[in-house]
Formats: structure tokens, C-alpha cells, sequence
């Protein structure tokens, strides 16, 4: 049952960030930086980059907090993902869906995982770039979904 509950909700995500992950030919430039949360590194998780023409390009966290990713060059909404993997949590996802299980329990603030509620933004420029998003606030438990 566990097994189906994640297959589930790894297939709703998928949809999610499928939605705007065509190549649109936009230039790319690599952006690389560490994610804390109250000053420790956020050692799993994915940043998340959604240009203004709707493409998603994610990288993912490593022990140390740090991620890469190749991002179109030009404005991004920025979101960031952390859970645990024992646990599920019912929770809403940023294309509005209500209810979705995702695993795990979240390790950092909520809102930074929706890019409406995140007010992350990064403006990519050609060449290397440095974004590291240092992330506070308290973790809250959510409700269960209506």
C-alpha cells in the first residue's frame, strides 16, 4: 500500500512539474547555490526554477544543501522542497490541487513549497550564477485536506 501511495503521488507530481518542462529553445545558464533553514544546510530536497514562459528546471539537494541547475536565463519564480520519507502528509500542491499525498513530512516552512506562496525569485543572467536561499520561519503542521 505504501509502495501504490508513492507511486501515486510521484505521478502527480510528474504532471505538475510536466506541465511547463518543455525545452522552449530559452538560453540556459547554471545557477548553483545552498539552501538553509535556520542557518543548517537542507541536506534533500529540490530547488525548483519556473521561467516566465512556464519552463521547470529542478535541481536536487545534496547532504550539504547544495544543488545545480541549468536555468533559463531571465526571471524565475523559485520554490524549495524538503520532506522526509517516513511519513505522508496531505497536503495542496502549487498547481492548486487540494488533498495530494506527498511523502513525507516537511523538513522546512511550507509556503516555500508552492511558487505562489514562496516569493522566491531569482533573475538568472548569462554566465555563472549564485543563488543561495537561506529559509526561515517555523514548520507548521497542515491540516488534513478537505
Amino acid at each position: 500500500m505504501r509502495f501504490a501511495g508513492s507511486l501515486v503521488a510521484s505521478c502527480l507530481l510528474f504532471s505538475f512539474v510536466g506541465c511547463g518542462t518543455a525545452d522552449r529553445g530559452l538560453e540556459k545558464a547554471p545557477v548553483s547555490g545552498v539552501v538553509t533553514y535556520k542557518g543548517e544546510p537542507v541536506g534533500k530536497g529540490s530547488v525548483v526554477f519556473q521561467h516566465t514562459s512556464g519552463e521547470v528546471v529542478a535541481g536536487a539537494l545534496d547532504a550539504e544543501g547544495k544543488y545545480k541547475a541549468e536555468v533559463p536565463v531571465g526571471e524565475n519564480q523559485v520554490l524549495v522542497q524538503s520532506r522526509d520519507d517516513e511519513t505522508f502528509d496531505e497536503v495542496g500542491v502549487p498547481s492548486g490541487h487540494k488533498g495530494m499525498t506527498m511523502p513525507g513530512k516537511t523538513r522546512i516552512p511550507e509556503h516555500y513549497s508552492a511558487f505562489d506562496s514562496s516569493k522566491l525569485k531569482f533573475d538568472v543572467k548569462q554566465g555563472d550564477n549564485t543563488y543561495d536561499i537561506p529559509l526561515e520561519g517555523e514548520i507548521r503542521e497542515m491540516p488534513p485536506a478537505k
